[in-house]
């Protein structure tokens, strides 16, 4: 079992329009066409930020074939939308984990 750990700084001018359109339409939208068996999302905390705030969007990924496919079919499409909606107002990055236990 994986992990998909997107890590996202969002201006806080947008925080609760991201935050909205995430629950309402992209988490949802990535969950379906990837397969993935759930998701949580997760707020940084403990950290100052003077320039936006810091979430985690993690997807729990069944095993890496599906990831794979995910990432090969759809990943680049749900980039454009992420981007089409709220331009340089975020920064992300990604990454990939195995679930030991």
């Amino acid at each position: 079992m994986y992990l998909y750990n997107v890590t996202y700084k969002i201006d806080y001018a947008i925080e609760e329009d991201w935050m909205h359109w995430m629950r309402s339409t992209h988490i949802p939208r990535v969950v379906q066409v990837g397969n993935f068996l759930g998701h949580r999302v997760c707020k940084l905390i403990g950290v100052e930020e003077n320039d936006g705030v810091t979430y985690a969007v993690q997807y729990l990924v069944p095993d890496m074939p599906t990831f794979q496919t995910f990432q090969k079919e759809h990943l680049g499409f749900m980039k454009t939308l992420h981007a089409r909606q709220f331009g340089s107002q975020y920064v992300a990055f990604s990454t990939v984990l195995e679930i030991i236990e």
